[in-house]
């Protein structure tokens, strides 16, 4: 993924290794029956004024409904170099809001409103791939199929009326950040684990530093997590700092229950943050751990007034004890990740131990 036309330089062979995962081939191979080729000048078939002005009315219902979302959406990556696009069930753009200079940029691809970009005019592209697939769909840059759309990523979902008929698209674009993908080997790419550089690099990269004295455990199922994750929680000290996504009733909710509350009455400041959408204990669940002096929060509660952000939820998993030991992964807090998750109804997940070798203040 990149930001200007440098893609035509990236070797076929890697492209192909890195990005073209057996979907997006899928949607490669309906490309080519097209007659798409991936270096031909693309044919966006603006429509006139006129014809535009028709469309408009046609979709006057859809325009005004998604209009107030689009503005949403908006607000929230405004200043991020992107844009949002609203089509027809054809793929014709309606409407594109977005920041001034990037729309400056998108307009040297026609998306803008007039331009189609069906998969039969356009190849795989967000757009048209979500149309003709009914679902959402992702395009990262080198996975668009012709070569002029490669500096863009696309993430588009697709808009049902009330009785189950596609009437369009929502699509949120911005340029791909990313300039290279490197394979293992690659002297371009990011240094390996064990060159002094990669800290350096990772820290460039995410903007965190990294401090000296931590160890890390991998674990690959629950069977190597949780018992690990509850000897932590029972030996908490001064504090336990939970953040959490998936919870739901049984065994392990039992379990991590009465740990909170024992440590809580043991005088450990206890707090758990937990997603609204994603959690689906019972309110009587919280009461007792309340009643124990744990602090509990919802994150982000689902009402009709918020139905706009319904998708934004927090799908971080952390547990942090006393500052020192710190947990994160896949895992969750329901009893099919229990096991080895090479069974029936177990979820396999990795997560990490994070252990800070010697005393500081807050490291997590």
């Amino acid at each position: 993924m990149r930001d200007d036309m440098y893609h035509a330089a990236t070797p076929i062979a890697t492209r192909e290794a890195c990005w073209l995962t057996p979907s997006i081939q899928k949607y490669h191979e309906r490309s080519e029956v097209f007659g798409l080729s991936e270096s031909m000048r693309p044919d966006y078939d603006v429509l006139p004024a006129g014809e535009l002005a028709m469309k408009l009315e046609q979709n006057r219902i859809l325009c005004a409904h998604a209009t107030p979302v689009m503005e949403t959406l908006h607000e929230q990556i405004v200043n991020t170099q992107s844009m949002i696009v609203l089509t027809d069930a054809e793929g014709l753009i309606l409407h594109s809001i977005g920041d001034d200079d990037f729309l400056r940029r998108a307009e040297k691809v026609a998306l803008r409103p007039g331009a189609n970009w069906a998969e039969s005019r356009q190849g795989t592209n967000a757009i048209g791939t979500a149309l003709a697939e009914r679902s959402a769909t992702v395009v990262h840059g080198e996975q668009h199929y012709l070569a002029a759309n490669r500096f863009l990523t696309c993430s588009s979902v697709p808009i049902l009326d009330p009785y189950g008929d596609l009437i369009g698209v929502l699509d949120v674009v911005r340029g791909t950040p990313i300039r290279a993908v490197g394979l293992p080997g690659d002297p371009t790419g990011c240094p390996s684990i064990d060159n002094p550089f990669f800290s350096e690099a990772i820290e460039l990269l995410t903007k965190v530093k990294l401090e000296p004295g931590h160890h890390i455990e991998i674990f690959i199922n629950g069977d190597q997590t949780y018992d690990r994750l509850w000897a932590d929680l029972r030996a908490a000290k001064v504090s336990i700092t939970m953040q959490m996504y998936y919870c739901n009733k049984g065994r392990m909710a039992d379990e991590l229950q009465s740990i909170l509350c024992e440590r809580a009455r043991a005088g450990v400041e206890v707090y758990f943050l937990f997603d609204s959408f994603g959690t689906s204990l019972p309110k009587e669940y919280f009461e007792t751990l309340r009643s124990a002096g744990v602090h509990t929060t919802p994150f982000r509660p689902v009402s009709i007034r918020s139905l706009q952000k319904a998708q934004h939820r927090a799908h971080i998993r952390v547990v942090v004890v006393d500052g020192k030991v710190g947990y994160t992964g896949g895992f969750g807090i329901d009893d099919k990740w229990y096991g080895t998750g090479r069974d029936k109804d177990q979820w396999r997940d990795s997560n990490d131990r994070c252990y800070r070798l010697w005393p500081c203040g807050p490291s997590f």
